[in-house]
């Protein structure tokens, strides 16, 4: 059920079904919504949460939204080719393939057929991912669709010779790795995306995924 909501936001995200905030941050439509019917407009609660959540992670790149050239141009990235943001759809192509991993692998410590199936897979899941982050810096779903996970907390022009091969990349760590699949796992702030479409998950924790290809 887990992989089935968060690609399903994911999916409206890609297709830009999202309301616009003045600044700067888009609710994605399964975690938002609001209409007008009869000259009444009805908001969700999943809105003012993310509203809520929104402001407790805001900061100075978000009201710059407006001036910025294209995505990531303020955190010293390319707009395109390697070293540039990567897309929804990239991400959620590495997400599936690290939960069909996931899946394989829980199918070695129990039947296709036990209740806990969905528990061990998500564990699974998770350790993969804050152990294949801290290590190499991207889980292996990131790795195949050539995505990885950049830290950009260390300012714009180590971002740009990271990018460039001039240095090498800063290691994620274990602390921000494990932050990362707990925001995920969380749903809402995976979901939530600023300007350069990172998710609060990545805001919170300074990094950003970057296409390696």
């Amino acid at each position: 059920m887990f992989p089935l909501c968060y690609v399903g936001g994911l999916f409206w995200r890609c297709q830009h079904y999202s309301s616009g905030r003045s600044d700067g941050v888009h609710i994605a439509g399964p975690v938002a919504w609001s209409y007008r019917r009869a000259g009444c407009r009805v908001t969700s609660t999943m809105e003012r949460m993310g509203r809520v959540t929104g402001s407790w992670l805001s900061g100075p790149q978000i009201n710059g939204g407006d001036d910025v050239e294209y995505r990531g141009a303020d955190l010293g990235l390319p707009q395109s080719g390697p070293g540039s943001l990567a897309t929804g759809w990239t991400r959620v192509l590495g997400l599936l393939i690290d939960w069909v991993l996931a899946y394989g692998l829980s199918l070695l410590f129990t039947s296709l057929t036990s209740p806990y199936l969905g528990t061990i897979v998500l564990g699974v899941w998770f350790v993969i991912g804050v152990v294949a982050v801290s290590v190499f810096g991207f889980t292996p779903g990131q790795f195949v669709v050539g995505m990885r996970v950049l830290r950009v907390d260390l300012g714009t022009d180590r971002a740009t010779a990271e990018v460039t091969g001039k240095t090498a990349p800063a290691a994620v760590g274990i602390v921000r790795a494990v932050a990362r699949q707990v925001l995920i796992v969380f749903l809402v702030p995976a979901l939530i995306n600023d300007y350069n479409g990172r998710a609060l998950h990545d805001r919170a924790t300074g990094t950003a995924l970057i296409r390696t290809r």
